[in-house]
C-alpha cells in the first residue's frame, strides 16, 4: 500500500512487540490501544475513536474477534466510510461470539474469511449472514528454494542437528497450539525408537506449562530444542526434514503454506481450514 502512494497506520490493541521499528522506518505510523485484559473497554474504545477522527481514513480493516467489535462499534458515531472486518480462525469460539458478530454485522461494510471452510463454518454458526462473508485465503510470496543446499547444511551444523531427521514446530506458545499434544506424541514417538529432533520456535503465556511437561516426560531432553522467538524461519525450514502442527484451533495457517513452499512434508492436527 506505501509503495502504491497509499497512507497506512497500523492499531495494536495491546503494546506491539515485534516490528515497530521496521513499520516505522518504512513511514507506517503505529500505535496501542494499550487494553489491559482481552474484553474489550471503554477506554479502548475511546482511544480508537480518537484516533479514527484524527486520521480520517477511507478504509478501516480490523482483524480478529476484539478488534472487529471495536471497529463496528466506532462507526456509529465517527466516519469511517469502508469497514472490513477479517477472521482468520475456522469459527466463532462460543454462541455468545455468535451472537455479538450477527447483531453488529451491519456496521460492517463486509466480512472476510481466511478459507472457504470457515467461510461455510460462520455463515452456519449464524454469525454473518448468508452472502455478508467472503472467502479471501491466506497467501505467501514464494522464494526460490533452488539454492538451499548450502543454507541447509550450515543451519543444521549451527543447531548440531548432524544427519538426524529433524521436524520444525513454528507458532505462539499458547493453548490453541496445543503444545501439550505435541510433546506427549513425541514421546510416544520416541518409546517406539525413533531416533528424529525437534525444533519448536515461539514464545507465549503457555511457556511454563510446556517446559513443566517437557522435564516431566523425561525422555525429551536433547531430542527436543526450544529455539524461542526467530527471524530465520525460512532458514529452518530448510534445515528440516519435516513439519508438524499440533493446534486443537487453526484458520488457514500461513505455516503450512510456508512448509508446503519450503517442500516440506506435514503431519498436522485435522483443524480449520
Amino acid at each position: 500500500f506505501r509503495r502504491r502512494g497509499h497512507e497506512v497506520a497500523l492499531v495494536s490493541l495491546t503494546e506491539p512487540g515485534a516490528y515497530v521499528d521496521e513499520l516505522r522506518s518504512l513511514g507506517i505510523s503505529v500505535h496501542s490501544l494499550d487494553m489491559r485484559h482481552r474484553a474489550s473497554d471503554i477506554l479502548a474504545l475511546t482511544r480508537l475513536g480518537r484516533l479514527v477522527r484524527s486520521w480520517r481514513p477511507d478504509v478501516l480493516h480490523a482483524h480478529m474477534f476484539h478488534a472487529v467489535l471495536l471497529s463496528r462499534v466506532v462507526r456509529l458515531w465517527t466516519r469511517v466510510p469502508v469497514l472490513v472486518s477479517t477472521t482468520h480462525n475456522f469459527a466463532p469460539e462460543s454462541q455468545v461470539r455468535a451472537t455479538l458478530y450477527r447483531v453488529t454485522d451491519g456496521l460492517s461494510t463486509i466480512t472476510t474469511n481466511v478459507s472457504l471452510a470457515g467461510t461455510a463454518k460462520y455463515v452456519a454458526s449464524g454469525a454473518v449472514p448468508r452472502g455478508r462473508m467472503v472467502t479471501f485465503p491466506n497467501g505467501i510470496p514464494v522464494q526460490d528454494t533452488a539454492s538451499g543446499a548450502e543454507a541447509r547444511r550450515s543451519k543444521r551444523e549451527e543447531l548440531g542437528l548432524d544427519g538426524a531427521f529433524t521436524w520444525l514446530a513454528v507458532g505462539r506458545l499458547e493453548a490453541p497450539k496445543d503444545y501439550p499434544t505435541l510433546l506427549r506424541g513425541i514421546d510416544g514417538l520416541l518409546r517406539l525408537g525413533s531416533e528424529s529432533r525437534f525444533l519448536v520456535v515461539g514464545e507465549g503465556s503457555e511457556s511454563p506449562r510446556v517446559m513443566e511437561l517437557h522435564e516431566r516426560l523425561g525422555g525429551l531432553q536433547g531430542r527436543v530444542t526450544f529455539l524461542g522467538s526467530r527471524r530465520d524461519v525460512p532458514e529452518l525450514m530448510s534445515a528440516s526434514d519435516g513439519y508438524v502442527m499440533s493446534s486443537c484451533s487453526e484458520g488457514l495457517p500461513l505455516v503450512l503454506l510456508e512448509a508446503s513452499a519450503a517442500g516440506l512434508p506435514i503431519v498436522a492436527t485435522d483443524v480449520g481450514g
